[in-house]
């Protein structure tokens, strides 16, 4: 029967309650907003890393077929 009686709690708890809940809501509003940022930042990391890389293989065909063409015998 305990567990059927109400629970009667002091209107400034409850109020000081909802505030602390409201606020919780929005520091997790806040981590979401961050979190989002942070992986915003690191897809423009990756495709800048990529063009790096895409650069840098690039630049060494480049140089292979500038090798080959200067020091490789004509006529082979």
């Amino acid at each position: 029967m305990e567990d059927e009686m109400p629970v009667f709690i002091k209107i400034s708890e409850y109020k000081e309650i909802l505030e602390t809940v409201n606020a919780l809501k929005r520091k997790l509003e806040d981590a979401k907003a961050t979190l989002n940022s942070i992986r915003e930042i690191k897809e423009k990391e990756e495709t800048e890393l990529e063009q790096w890389s895409q650069s840098i293989t690039d630049v060494e065909h480049r140089l292979e077929f500038i090798d080959k063409v200067m020091f490789e015998p004509e006529g082979l």
